[in-house]
């Protein structure tokens, strides 16, 4: 019964082990997604700043007024 309980309880210590390591692991992968979730964020604002650009360029400038007949 004895070496029973010394064999489950190495067994029981073992999975510890590699759940805790399992757990590091899905913390550094949290981090990574959130840091890439930043990038991607950064990305998302300057791709909107560059559409936006595009458009004022491409938006013809507007005519100015006539001058009337008067004023030359």
């Amino acid at each position: 019964m004895g070496e029973q309980q010394k064999s489950v309880g190495n067994t029981i210590n073992t999975v510890g082990t590699k759940v805790d390591t399992m757990a590091d692991e899905f913390r550094g992968i949290k981090e990574s997604i959130a840091d890439l979730s930043a990038r991607m964020a950064k990305l998302d604002a300057k791709m909107t700043d560059l559409n936006n650009v595009v458009r004022t360029i491409n938006t013809p400038p507007v005519a100015p007024p006539p001058v009337p007949a008067r004023a030359r």
